[in-house]
């Protein structure tokens, strides 16, 4: 069986829903959608990457009340349906101060735990209006510290390029069935808003 998080919007208030299919073709609504909601603190939650660990699904949601306030939220789940928002700990990951590289939204795009460590790929936006590529850890899932020695880990690409204006973390898995690492595919868009490509790479070492 198939499973399909998914965000829907009705106008004023954003939530996610689920889906499930027996071939990956044909869909169905989850009858009590949406299995999400973050209100009354937020107006907007996107799925974000969802991680099982043990007999825990955790999520990480995308969470806002304007279109450029984004945060990192965390939720658990017995069985990927019934969701229990981690209030306590939420936000999980802030955008950066004024002036820095991701001063107005963090959008988490890929999670990892490997061994005892957590990792978070995310995409941090900043007012002049360029999207990159930041990296965090964890050791429980929970509070993640930013790499700020080395983020943005993938910057821009060079005016002209596919990239220039935004790229962006679309799924990182590890791959032991062929390079027992962790691979990474990415998107970028150029300045006139164009998504002119996709790139997978190794991210073992030069992605962190």
């Amino acid at each position: 069986l198939y499973r399909m998080g998914y965000f829907g919007w009705d106008g004023g208030h954003g939530a996610i829903g689920l889906a499930t299919s027996a071939d990956g073709i044909s869909w169905t609504r989850y009858p009590q959608n949406p299995v999400f909601d973050g209100a009354p603190t937020y107006s907007f939650v996107r799925p974000g990457p969802v991680v099982l660990v043990g007999s825990t699904y955790h999520m990480y949601y995308r969470a806002q009340n304007t279109n450029t306030d984004a945060v990192v939220c965390h939720a658990t789940s017995p069985d990927g349906i019934l969701w229990t928002n981690d209030v306590a700990n939420n936000p999980v990951l802030t955008h950066g101060s004024p002036g820095q590289w991701d001063d107005v939204a963090v959008i988490p795009e890929a999670v990892l735990k490997q061994g005892a460590v957590w990792k978070m790929w995310y995409v941090g936006y900043r007012a002049n209006q360029l999207w990159r590529t930041g990296y965090a850890t964890s050791s429980d899932g929970i509070h993640w510290v930013k790499d700020t020695l080395h983020n943005p880990i993938l910057p821009n690409g060079a005016p002209g390029s596919f990239d220039e204006y935004e790229q962006a973390v679309s799924d990182v898995g590890v791959a032991q069935f062929v390079l027992n690492d962790a691979h990474r595919r990415y998107v970028g868009v150029d300045r006139r808003g164009i998504l002119r490509g996709v790139v997978v790479g190794r991210c073992a070492d030069e992605f962190r």
